[in-house]
């Protein structure tokens, strides 16, 4: 478990929720917020009956944390995404840190910070989860189109996969041939 923490009364990002922003003396941000019942994929994201944070959902928080840090610019990439340690939630919920370091430098096209979600291990020790460069740009760029080709080598149907092979419940079950 962990604090009590007080949060905000307005959410954050769909996410993010009511997470409670500090601001260290070096500018680093921090997010503290919980993971808990009212995250409810999480129910349906399990391995050997274990909730655990989906990887997206990690990179989600990173990108909310950003886009509530820079209100007005707009996230336009987050690269150099790493999985240092999954997010299992073995009891009903879990704090988490969004740790993010002020930009190096400022421009009128954009910048870029690092962030971490982490748990604070207390004494100052903190095991990081997921890291990764997250670029703030004024607009988003213009999208490229793309076709996918149909890949037709081995034939599987969706119900099966997700029976045999894979572990995600029905929120998560997009695949449909």
């Amino acid at each position: 478990s962990g604090p009590d923490f007080a949060f905000r009364q307005r959410p954050l990002g769909a996410l993010l929720g009511r997470a409670r922003v500090t601001s260290r003396p070096t500018g680093v941000q921090v997010l503290d917020l919980r993971l808990d019942e009212r995250h409810l994929y999480l129910q349906e994201h399990a391995i050997d009956g274990t909730p655990v944070l989906p990887a997206a959902a990690a990179l989600e928080l990173l990108a909310e944390a950003a886009a509530t840090l820079w209100p007005g610019w707009k996230v336009v990439e987050v690269r150099d995404y790493k999985l240092l340690k999954g997010v299992e939630l073995n009891n009903a919920a879990r704090s988490l840190q969004i740790v993010i370091s002020p930009p190096p430098y400022g421009s009128s096209e954009g910048f870029e910070v690092s962030a971490a979600l982490q748990t604070d291990l207390g004494a100052g020790r903190a095991l990081a989860h997921y890291r990764g460069t997250v670029r703030l740009e004024q607009q988003l760029a213009q999208g490229d189109r793309f076709t996918a080709n149909a890949h037709a080598d081995r034939s599987l149907r969706a119900d099966k996969a997700y029976r045999e092979w894979l572990f995600h419940g029905p929120r998560f079950q997009v695949i449909e041939e």
